[in-house]
């Protein structure tokens, strides 16, 4: 499998799965929010949306796809990500 292919692979792995644990999860529907992981906050305004595997937050305004926010989360590069989403 080459790089290319690794990283479609690793923007499908489901994000909702990826934060759980490490994010407190509350349901919205279809989605979920809480609270941002990259500023403090008191109140949720980042939502994960499972459909898109993506994040937006409504109050800094950060968004992304899965392998964004795991690269926050985790405090890991580009390429480890990577490499973590295949297992």
């Amino acid at each position: 499998m080459d790089f290319q292919e690794k990283i479609l692979l690793a923007r499908n792995y489901p994000i909702a799965e990826l934060v759980r644990g490490r994010l407190e999860l509350k349901q919205a529907g279809k989605n979920s929010k809480c609270l941002c992981p990259f500023h403090l906050e008191k109140h949720p305004s980042c939502v994960i949306f499972v459909d898109t595997n993506s994040f937006v937050c409504f109050s800094c305004g950060e968004k992304g796809d899965v392998i964004k926010l795991a690269m926050h989360i985790y405090g890991l590069s580009f390429k480890q990500i990577i490499d973590m989403l295949q297992k």
